[in-house]
């Protein structure tokens, strides 16, 4: 057992307990309550073995290496093949492949390649958000908290030579599938395939001159105005080069289904549709609401005269609801809040700014505000 004890430190008692479950073993209900072991039946119920529970116990990495030697027994595999498959949780592999004059040299620029990455994100984040709140035409707010959580979970694979491949990396729960069983389908499984779902429905029907079943689907909510927008990013991305991506379904997860072997063409003409339905189905801002902002002071302006001061006009960079930096303008009463803004301004503090945002044309314009200082 020497080599055993560092990994047998990854391995919590709940999986083992989830393990023993999926495989028939039974808790002996009989044994009454211990804080140190927890007896199970095999599946025969002609054996038992002894499942340690407190990690503290000297004897604990002991009793749990000789639970998986009797188990690997009884159901056929060995000792490492079950530590492989407690260890090993199913991912899905994102694979974006991108072929283009650069790529061909081996080598990425960094502009390039945080474009890529953020448009990419961007796109995962608002297919997070349809697969959350599905038939929602439209999504206000993008930072959502479970958005967030799910994004957090994305990893990066090792990728390839040549072509710039960009392999994301989807986990599908915190154990393998094929060891523990499943109950629902996880949900970045279900993201993954909004996604294939979208490009390839949408990008279909523009191809066979039915850009009517583009326009219903988005009316019942099957695809965002959000989500299109995020395709149209990638459109204009794509612009010059040779964009795709497929998913390698991770086989620990039962999955039968003709879009498995799907590979999306990123194709640039549907762009004009795309735009145009989105723009369709978008809200109408020039609505006014009332908004907390949170941002930076990147100007201010008044009087050259101080006496002559009654105003101050500032403008805030903030975050809007689909995450990216917005230039907000207002003017605020001098007496109140100069010296607020200008300690703001010098010393690049974070800020609050609140009141009832309008379009005044192409600019934001937030009018009854108030500011606070908050960093």
């Amino acid at each position: 057992m020497k080599e055993y004890p560092k990994v047998l430190e990854r391995i919590s008692v709940e999986m083992v307990r989830n393990m023993l479950s999926f495989l028939g073993y039974q808790a002996n209900q009989g044994l009454g309550h211990d804080d140190h072991i927890e007896q199970y039946f095999t599946p025969d119920r002609q054996d038992a073995v002894i499942l340690p529970i407190r990690v503290a116990d000297i004897d604990y990495k002991r009793n749990m290496f000789e639970l998986l030697q009797s188990v690997a027994k009884t159901v056929g595999d060995t000792v490492e093949g079950l530590l492989l498959k407690l260890l090993n949780p199913a991912y899905d592999v994102l694979k974006w492949r991108i072929s283009d004059e650069e790529a061909d040299t081996g080598k990425v620029s960094l502009l390039s390649m945080s474009e890529n990455l953020t448009l990419i994100k961007e796109l995962l984040s608002v297919s997070c958000l349809d697969v959350i709140n599905p038939q929602q035409k439209f999504h206000r707010k993008l930072k959502v908290k479970k958005v967030n959580e799910a994004i957090q979970q994305y990893k990066f694979g090792q990728t390839e030579y040549g072509s710039f491949l960009i392999n994301i990396l989807c986990p599908l729960g915190d154990y393998n599938y094929a060891l523990f069983g499943m109950q629902e389908m996880p949900f970045l499984r279900n993201v993954n395939l909004h996604l294939l779902d979208a490009y390839y429905d949408i990008q279909t029907s523009i191809a066979n001159r039915n850009r009517n079943k583009v326009d219903e689907d988005v009316d019942a909510g099957v695809y965002s105005v959000n989500l299109l927008d995020a395709m149209t990013d990638i459109y204009k991305l794509s612009t010059g080069k040779n964009m795709s991506f497929r998913v390698d379904w991770s086989e620990s997860v039962p999955f039968v289904d003709a879009r498995k072997e799907r590979i999306i063409s990123i194709n640039t003409d549907c762009i004009g549709v795309v735009e145009e339905i989105a723009n369709k189905y978008r809200p109408k801002e020039d609505a006014a609401m009332y908004r907390e902002l949170i941002g930076k002071v990147e100007y201010l302006g008044s009087e050259a005269e101080k006496e002559n001061r009654m105003t101050i006009d500032v403008k805030v960079v903030v975050i809007g609801d689909d995450n990216k930096a917005m230039k907000v303008n207002t003017t605020l009463d001098y007496a109140q809040y100069g010296q607020v803004v200008q300690d703001a301004f010098e010393e690049g503090l974070t800020v609050k700014v609140c009141g009832t945002l309008y379009m005044q044309g192409s600019k934001k314009v937030l009018r009854n505000a108030s500011i606070v200082i908050i960093q």
